[in-house]
């Protein structure tokens, strides 16, 4: 699995923080505006976009080229784009077969004064941090992909800082059917 396609699975959840449009949020996560969280969606993919410091040459990824079951620790931090840290661990277990291919895991992501521009502004993310259940497959006739994710964010942007509680689960079909669902910093998304 290459780099940018580990990234892109890794961050389809992150950019459904764009489908919050103008949804009114509720309770304590509610000064988080539209733009704000839209802010948050496109620094975030910048952060995930450039996991250069990942090793994608580990066993559990190389197994998709063999016909093996392989399962692998991750523990791997790196640098963001303007600053701070974002540290991964967590397993991925990756199975081949002569008909099939499939990687599945639970990835933690913790944050540590994590910075990149979204909607141009710098956000600032630390922890307690996400964790992404991976559920990919891939056969002669047939993909899917499933992500949970789940967990707590402290952002801050501008003088403007709160925590922001994220629940989204998506999906991926072979005829590029898209489902979402779940709700980020109070507002409830669904596509």
């Amino acid at each position: 699995m290459s780099k940018s396609t580990f990234a892109r699975l890794s961050i389809v959840t992150f950019a459904l923080m764009a489908a919050c449009g103008g949804d009114s949020g509720t309770g304590p996560e509610s000064s988080a505006t539209a733009a704000e969280v839209q802010g948050m969606s496109e620094a975030l993919d910048a952060i995930f976009a450039d996991l250069s410091f990942f090793d994608h040459s580990r066993p559990a990824l190389a197994a998709l080229r063999a016909s093996e079951t392989t399962t692998e620790s991750i523990d791997e931090s790196g640098d963001c784009p303007a600053g701070g840290t974002v540290a991964l661990t967590g397993s991925l277990t990756s199975t081949e077969t002569s008909t099939t291919s499939s990687v599945s895991g639970t990835i933690n992501l913790r944050f540590t004064n994590c910075k990149a521009q979204g909607n141009g502004d710098i956000y600032t993310f630390s922890g307690p941090g996400l964790t992404m259940k991976i559920d990919f497959s891939v056969s002669e006739t047939s993909i899917t992909f499933s992500l949970k994710e789940t967990g707590t964010l402290n952002w801050s942007v501008n003088g403007k800082s709160d925590s922001c509680t994220i629940n989204i689960t998506a999906s991926l079909d072979a005829q590029g059917n898209q489902k979402e669902s779940g709700t980020i910093c109070g507002r409830k998304i669904t596509a």
